[in-house]
């Protein structure tokens, strides 16, 4: 194993053992989604949210989306990726 794996490695490490979503660079979420995705290739759906601040200081939201789900299934996907959320904090 290289170094760099190495360092992937504790990061996602870290990253799965922290209550702090804050403390973490945001690109690092999805780094640990694709490895997650690498052990348990089983998603039928998957939706990505991105907040960001525009250039005149709101807020935007910009979403990616791929898989089975009908339109009413990716809202109660959402829904309970907010309850788990909420849960957490």
């Amino acid at each position: 194993m290289a170094d760099d794996d190495n360092v992937t490695d504790l990061r996602l490490a870290r990253f799965e053992r922290d209550e702090n979503p804050n403390s973490h660079d945001p690109k690092l979420a999805l780094h640990a989604a694709f490895e997650w995705l690498k052990e348990n290739d089983d998603a039928d759906h998957i939706i990505v949210l991105l907040g960001r601040t525009t250039e005149n200081n709101s807020s935007g939201t910009k979403y990616f989306q791929a898989g089975k789900y009908p339109h009413h299934s990716q809202m109660g996907l959402c829904l309970e990726g907010m309850h788990m959320i909420r849960e957490s904090g």
